[in-house]
This record gives C-alpha cells, sequence and structure tokens, in this order.
C-alpha cells in the first residue's frame, strides 16, 4: 500500500525550520555547559553577559536561522527524502563545527572534515525516519531549552537579605575608582598640565591623601582589596581566578544593614559581575544588552571573524574579513567598555529613582584611561606636543593625558549635578584608583608587568561635607585595603572588617593604620613576569622595598627622590639598615593576615 503523499513544500519548510530550532538548541546547551564547567569547576572567567541564559539560544536561534535559509532553498530542489539527509547533515555538521571552535588548535580544515564526517553519519541514521524529523527536532529543542533557560541561574549571585538598618543620619557613599590613574597625573599631585580641573576643584573642599598606595598593579586584585580589605596577597582573584567567597565584600556587608547598593563600571572584562566585585550589590551594570552581546554568547560570535566583522567600517573590510576567514575563537573577546559619559549617566539615573528612605553605597569605575589610548576629539590633540615646523604626532602620553581630560570633564558633570541638588550634603565622596600606569620608568610602558611605584602610588581623595577639614593634605604612605574599614568607620555601622580606618589621619592622632603593601601573584603556576613566584612590595618613608621570585632578588628605591627607578640601593648603607627591617615586616605582616607564622 502506497503511503498517503504530504505536500512537498510544507513539509519541507516544517523540516527545515524545525531542524534549525533542534540544531540551535542543542549548540547552545553544549556552549552553556561549557560556561558551567568553565565558571563552577575550573573556577575561570568566560567573558560573557549574565544574561547568557536568555543571550545564547537567542543567539543560536540567529546563527542557525540564517543557515536554515540557503539550506530550505536547496531542499526545495530535492525529494523529501534527499532533503531530509542533507538538512540533517548541514545541521548536524554545522553543531559539531561550533562545539570545536574553542579547539581549532588542529586546524579549520581539520576541526571541519571531522564535524561533516560525523554530521554525514548522523544525516544517513536520521533520514530513516525522516517523516518524523519534525515532531522528533521540536521534541529535542524544547527539552534542551528548560535546562538551558533555567540551569544557568544555579549559583548566580544573589543580594543580601537586609537584616538591620543604618544608623539614622548615615551618609551615601559614593566610591569611585579611576582605572589606571597614577597619582602624578592630576593637577592636584602636581602634574604641570590641566589634565583634571574638575578633580582638583573637587580637592579643594576634600581631605588629599599625598601617598596613597595599591595592594596590587592591576584591576581585579586592587579592587578586591578594597573590597574585602584584604592584601592581594592573601587573595584568590588573579587573571585566571574570580574574587573567591572566603571574604565577604563592603556591599555585602552595608546591603544588609540596609544600605541600598549600586555599581557601575567601565572595566567589563575584570570589574564585571563574574569577576566576584558585584557580589552585594542590588543593582550592577556591566556589559549592555546588545545584539553585539547576544552574538557573542555563541561559539561562533567569540571568533576573530566575528569580531572583525562587527568593527568593519565599510563594505571592504568585510569583504576582507571573508577572504581571511579567521575562525578561531578568541578566549578574552574584544568588550566594548562602558566610557565615562555612560557610567555618570547609568548613576545619575539610579540616583534619581532610588528610595530616598535610605541610604545607599554607589561604586563607579571609569575605564577610558586604560590603554589602547583613544581619546575622542576635542581631547585627542589637546596636549599634542608641537617642534619648531610643525605639531608632532601625539604620543601615548598626551593620549594618556588626553583621555584623562575627558574622564575628568564627565566627573565634573557628575559632581555638578550632585552639587546643585544639594546631594553631596550627607555624601561620603572618595576618589580613587585601582593602580597606575609606566611611561618609560625602567624602559616599561603600560602596566601588568611591574610592582614599581608607578603602577601603585595613586589618587586618594575623601570629601564628607561639614565632618571632614576641606583642604586638609595627609602626608605619609597608606594603603588601599584600609578604605573598607574608612567607609564603616565614618557611616558609624560596627562591622568586623580587614583593615583599620584612616580617620586617625585626618584627625591628628597616632593611629597606626596597614603596612602598605602590594603583590604582584603568580597566575596559577604561570608566572606573569620572568620571576617565578612573583613580587612583594613595601613602601614606607619614601621608600619602596621589593621582594622578587623564589630566589628572593630584593629591590630599595627612594621612589620620591629617584621618581625613574634608577638606583637600586640595597647595597647601599642606607639599604644594608632598612633592607632587613622591611624584609622582616613584610613577611610578619603578611603571615599574621594568613594566620601563618613568620618563616
Amino acid at each position: 500500500m502506497n503511503p498517503v503523499p504530504v505536500t512537498a513544500t510544507p513539509t519541507r519548510r516544517s523540516l527545515v525550520l524545525s531542524l534549525a530550532f533542534a540544531a540551535a538548541m542543542v549548540a547552545a546547551a553544549a556552549f552553556v555547559a561549557r560556561v558551567l564547567f568553565v565558571r563552577y569547576l575550573m573556577h575561570d572567567f568566560v567573558f560573557l553577559s549574565r544574561d547568557y541564559h536568555w543571550m545564547t539560544p537567542l543567539g543560536y536561534l540567529l546563527l542557525f536561522g540564517a543557515l536554515a535559509i540557503p539550506v530550505g532553498v536547496v531542499a526545495r530542489f530535492l525529494t523529501p527524502a534527499q532533503a531530509a539527509q542533507s538538512s540533517v547533515w548541514a545541521f548536524a555538521t554545522m553543531v559539531l563545527f561550533d562545539f570545536l571552535l574553542p579547539f581549532t588548535e588542529i586546524g579549520l580544515f581539520p576541526a571541519f572534515m571531522l564535524a561533516a564526517g560525523a554530521g554525514t553519519v548522523i544525516s544517513r541514521r536520521a533520514v530513516l525516519a525522516w517523516e518524523r524529523l519534525p515532531r522528533l527536532s521540536i521534541l529535542t529543542g524544547s527539552l534542551l531549552a528548560v535546562p538551558v533557560l533555567l540551569g544557568t541561574f544555579i549559583g548566580g549571585d544573589r543580594a543580601p537579605e537586609t537584616t538591620g538598618s543604618a544608623p539614622v543620619g548615615a551618609p551615601n557613599v559614593l566610591l569611585i575608582i579611576l582605572d589606571t590613574v597614577r597619582a602624578d597625573e592630576l593637577g592636584v599631585y602636581g602634574y604641570a598640565r590641566p589634565t583634571t580641573p574638575a578633580i582638583d576643584a573637587f580637592a579643594q573642599k576634600s581631605v588629599v591623601f599625598e601617598s596613597a598606595i595599591a595592594t596590587a598593579p592591576w584591576t581585579l586584585p586592587s579592587h578586591a582589596g578594597i573590597f574585602t580589605g584584604q592584601y592581594a596577597a592573601n587573595l584568590n582573584a588573579d587573571y585566571k581566578a574570580p574574587l573567591d567567597r572566603r571574604d565577604s565584600t563592603l556591599a555585602e556587608l552595608m546591603a544588609r544593614r540596609g544600605y541600598q547598593s549600586f555599581g557601575a563600571v567601565g572595566n567589563v572584562a575584570y570589574a564585571s559581575w563574574e569577576s566576584g566585585l558585584a557580589r552585594g550589590f542590588q543593582t550592577f551594570r556591566d556589559l549592555p544588552r546588545s545584539f553585539e552581546q547576544v552574538l557573542k554568547s555563541t561559539h561562533f560570535g567569540r571568533t576573530e571573524f566575528t569580531a572583525q566583522v562587527l568593527a568593519a567600517s565599510s563594505l571592504r573590510q568585510v569583504a576582507g574579513a571573508i577572504r581571511r576567514l579567521e575562525l578561531q575563537e578568541n578566549p578574552l573577546p574584544k568588550l566594548v567598555e562602558n566610557t565615562a559619559e555612560e557610567i555618570s549617566s547609568e548613576f545619575l539615573r539610579w540616583h534619581a529613582g532610588r528610595d530616598t528612605t535610605r541610604p545607599y553605597l554607589a561604586f563607579l569605575n571609569y575605564f577610558d584611561a586604560h590603554d589602547p589610548y583613544e581619546p575622542i576629539e576635542p581631547f585627542r590633540t589637546r596636549f599634542q606636543g608641537t617642534t619648531d615646523s610643525a605639531k608632532r604626532a601625539p604620543s601615548p602620553r598626551d593620549l594618556y593625558d588626553a583621555e584623562l581630560a575627558y574622564l575628568d570633564e564627565q566627573l565634573g558633570r557628575l559632581f555638578q549635578t550632585l552639587e546643585s541638588s544639594g546631594a553631596l550634603r550627607n555624601t561620603l565622596v572618595i576618589i580613587t584608583a585601582d593602580h597606575g600606569e609606566h611611561f618609560g620608568e625602567r624602559n616599561m610602558l603600560g602596566h601588568f608587568n611591574s610592582i614599581y611605584a608607578p603602577l601603585l602610588h595613586v589618587p586618594l581623595i575623601v570629601r564628607l561635607d561639614g565632618r571632614l577639614s576641606a583642604g586638609m593634605r595627609v602626608g605619609g604612605e597608606v594603603s588601599l585595603r584600609d578604605l573598607g574599614a574608612t567607609i564603616l568607620d565614618l557611616t558609624g555601622l560596627t562591622a568586623p572588617f580587614p583593615g583599620r580606618t584612616l580617620s586617625g589621619r585626618w584627625r591628628g592622632d597616632t593611629a597606626t593604620t596597614s603596612p602598605a603593601i602590594a603583590s604582584y601573584n603568580v597566575v596559577r603556576g604561570e608566572s606573569l613576569t620572568a620571576l617565578a613566584d612573583g613580587m612583594l612590595s613595601m613602601v614606607r618613608d619614601g621608600w619602596q622595598y621589593i621582594l622578587s621570585g623564589t630566589k628572593e632578588f630584593e629591590e630599595l628605591y627612594g621612589y620620591r627622590q629617584d621618581p625613574t627607578l634608577l638606583q637600586n640601593r640595597v647595597g647601599s648603607d642606607t639599604g644594608l639598615v632598612l633592607v632587613p627591617q622591611f624584609r622582616r615586616e613584610v613577611r610578619r605582616v603578611l603571615g599574621d593576615e594568613r594566620g601563618t607564622p613568620e618563616k
């Protein structure tokens, strides 16, 4: 008996669309499984939007929906059985090839041939039941969609429950961290160029610390030190290790005590939700919701080819990307950072709609001064030098200063808006930086490459109208690890927290603060420097001591008198006295903090 004939076009269309849906869900499930493995078993970064639980299936639906167009066109010219086999082969091959993209060290062509071969086997088996393929595909895709959409919520950060209330009249807290801004680039710290007129004016109503020292020379461990009150050497927060949960964060503690909390970051790689720094913030802005982020929530969207297409400004550049077809996945895909204007605007919108019956903690990370230096006009040429005949091309420091000037302008807008509305009357504002930048010292540029003073000496400006002396300057080195304890002190929140308040420094008493110790940690056995075990530093009384590697190579610099760090004073008469003192002190402090005896 002959089977009942089925109309060709609807069967082919439903077949292709159902296969596209199933393929998208299979690929999404594989991607999410990899993300969960990397995050929760490897404890590593994935550099994705926190919304990947819905962005990933949407991204794959778009990709396989696009593939369905040519597959559907071809299927129209084939018999139903042939259409089924060719369609299954196409979608199975692309799912498998997408899965292999992170592992294309074997080569793109071998990876594709492996996927195509497996796709052939699958298509031969699937064609035996081609009449049931649409229903089977929809059932398979639907079953996979449920864990894809729901499973990624496992282990997600949630705002802590409020267990108390803030003291009556407790001030708001606005913590501003300028990513990659060294102190001596600001006018308030003596820089000749007018890079920061708004910050300089703000500092006139604030307490200015002359020698604030970061706990690490790059973003994540430095921020983590501020948020936990721990030295970076005692934290598990590094290049391939987000901040773990051993230590409560300042935001978690303040949220439990009744504070509203808001965070917005320009550095969407190492200050994002997955860095661990978002813990405790009830609202946290990092990667925006956009088509680009949907696409980057797939394996294909994280390839160099996709990055080149997204960055292309002409059809010619798109054609060039197609010719090169670089489908290797980038483990750190290029992320679009939030600008200073966007960060300030996000905060002001939140500020306007907040609950005014409760104080708040707001954290703003401004990333504009970080490399690559690409200032917008008219800032780009603001500090461009000249020769006798014509303007010369701007140097890296010219461009860095231009980025800082743009950032300062946006901070000026923020301060003016808050001041004009009276919002600063009961708000503790702290301006600091996570680390600095090299500009030729010891022939170095950038950061993430040493632990020398230009990367550790950062601005620290603290303002609380009516309670802190306007225009006061505080000498002597202080550590940024003490910021958390200082904030708790000034807000009246009595809670155990590592570090010591800096308030004694401006009150004129002899209160002891934490030693200014910093570290450059090893990344899971892979040294970021030529030294096997990273670097430790201690800064005190204008001297910087550095201890490096398993061989314990030591350096000592008078970093104020020798800003280019050319003279290692270890063997000098002064060094023979100071170096043993520094060595014992570093080991004692870090040993006490870890709870281990001094070696």
